[in-house]
């Protein structure tokens, strides 16, 4: 309860987006539509505009009343059912386990990031991510 009483703020100037962001996000941006899907909660809202993530990412879906945090498909399936797009054409890109285990039980596609995943389609550099997606998602 007091995570919902307690400004982020001073912590923001703290955060420093990872490498490749940018021109990665513009780069899908052409061919899919962006979401984010955190188990953040009131805090991902806030970050998306501070850093200018706006720009591409088109909806926000967080941990929140109802929605129960990942390895649970909650947050991925707000974002399929905004966009009224199918599990199989969509792409989810996590740098956890259970980002993955999420995944497959939203049953979508997957894209891990970093070295805290182990096996499967992983690339370890953020700009490599656009060429590890499946041919097909929207």
């Amino acid at each position: 309860a007091i995570a919902h009483e307690i400004s982020y703020e001073p912590f923001y100037q703290y955060m420093v987006p990872v490498a490749g962001l940018f021109d990665t996000l513009e780069r899908l941006a052409g061919s899919y539509t962006l979401a984010m899907a955190t188990n953040r909660s009131r805090t991902a809202a806030e970050l998306v505009p501070r850093f200018g993530l706006d720009r591409h990412i088109q909806f926000v879906s967080a941990v929140g009343p109802g929605v129960r945090p990942k390895p649970e498909p909650d947050i991925l399936m707000r974002c399929l059912d905004h966009f009224g797009v199918a599990a199989e054409e969509a792409v989810y890109v996590g740098d956890a386990e259970t980002d993955r285990e999420a995944a497959r039980r939203a049953g979508t596609h997957f894209v891990g990031f970093g070295d805290r995943i182990q096996d499967g389609p992983r690339v370890q550099e953020f700009s490599a991510i656009p060429d590890a997606f499946p041919a097909h998602g929207r």
